[in-house]
């Protein structure tokens, strides 16, 4: 049986295979993944990209190395010591047994292309780049010295989310206009004037855009859809950054509420616009948590999860606060927004997402490491 790939197929095929290919000039390798330790964020047959001999290894990259049997792994890192670096596979639960040394540091994973490697994969199992036991690479390419950049190529972060299910999910990397697209396909966001576009973003691990917040009374909103109204567990997650201090006095970030004050969801700034809260409003009462913010003008992450049992409030990946709750989260009309006119934020907001139900601490963390690392 003979198949062929056309049309939007091939299109996709090609753009793929250009992206692989493509940081060959840079020195970077293409290694295929064979094993799932790095689940759910690489997947066997994908393809990572190496950077050789980099100079900013930290707590959270992803890097590729040579294991004992010479086979080639590649884990996050966990722990940096004077000895080298402790790894760990995100589907693993414990750290690896043996420090990497860093004369077996093949280099950092600089980007990941999904699917290529299938076919080596499936026909002679590649080019283990993700659990230790085959070696030899897919590519082989020369180092050069020519200066390196991540290049839109590089979704580590975009892909952790797609893959971890939200409901919706905006990138706001656009150059323009008066809608920002929902990854998931939900609900675009109207975007209220006076927007500034093509701020740099808050991605350290990849190349990404961020919009600066309307001012007083604009915002950016969703549309009415069933979708946002979320009657049992959920996250709220969001990328802000302030461009002076202290943050507006209850500066919202995400919201879903009515004007009776009911809550079925909200990441909002405290009055003295120095901690982030969480608030809900469930069919027993009212619950709210708060953490403080790091007073300086970096992007951090602040996420808000409710598990039915539970709201939680993050910073930068850490549990600030708990709280526990009963009852179920009331749905209410209003649909939801991202800044606020009343209530705006001082600042530029990134990668904005909403799920269905409470991400767990380790996945939180996570992807705050995908973003940081």
């Amino acid at each position: 049986m003979t198949t062929l790939v056309t049309g939007a197929g091939a299109g996709a095929l090609l753009t793929l295979l250009l992206l692989t290919l493509a940081p060959l000039a840079w020195g970077w390798q293409p290694l295929v993944v064979t094993s799932g330790s790095m689940g759910p964020l690489v997947r066997p047959g994908d393809v990572v990209l190496v950077q050789p001999d980099p100079d900013d290894v930290v707590v959270g990259s992803v890097v590729t190395f040579r294991a004992a049997d010479d086979g080639l792994v590649t884990h996050r890192v966990a722990e940096v010591t004077a000895d080298g670096y402790v790894t760990r596979g995100d589907a693993n639960p414990v750290t690896d047994s043996t420090v990497v040394h860093r004369e077996d540091l093949v280099g950092r994973v600089r980007a990941l292309v999904p699917w290529v490697g299938l076919p080596a994969v499936a026909v002679r199992g590649g080019a283990d780049a993700s659990g230790a036991g085959t070696t030899g690479a897919a590519f082989v390419a020369q180092r050069t010295n020519g200066p390196q950049s991540l290049g839109t190529s590089s979704r580590f972060y975009r892909d952790a989310v797609v893959r971890s299910g939200p409901v919706s999910y905006w990138r706001l990397d656009e150059t323009g206009g008066t809608t920002a697209a929902d990854t998931m396909g939900v609900a675009p966001l109207t975007i209220g004037s006076g927007t500034a576009f093509s701020r740099p973003g808050a991605l350290r691990s990849e190349s990404n855009a961020a919009i600066k917040a309307p001012p007083f009374p604009e915002l950016l909103q969703a549309g009415a859809v069933p979708a946002h109204d979320i009657a049992g567990s959920f996250t709220v997650l969001a990328w802000v950054r302030a461009t002076s201090l202290p943050q507006n006095s209850l500066a919202r970030v995400v919201t879903k509420r009515d004007p009776n004050g009911t809550t079925n969801y909200m990441l909002a700034f405290s009055s003295d616009g120095l901690s982030i809260r969480a608030l809900t409003t469930t069919t027993t009462g009212s619950y709210e948590v708060a953490a403080p913010v790091p007073q300086d003008l970096e992007w951090h992450m602040l996420a808000a999860t409710w598990d039915g049992a539970h709201l939680r409030v993050y910073v930068d990946g850490a549990v600030g606060g708990t709280l526990a709750g009963t009852g179920t989260p009331r749905t209410v009309t209003p649909p939801l927004t991202l800044s606020y006119g009343t209530s705006p934020l001082r600042g530029e907001i990134d990668e904005a997402a909403v799920w269905s139900r409470a991400l767990t601490s380790a996945e939180i963390l996570r992807l705050y490491r995908c973003a940081t690392g």
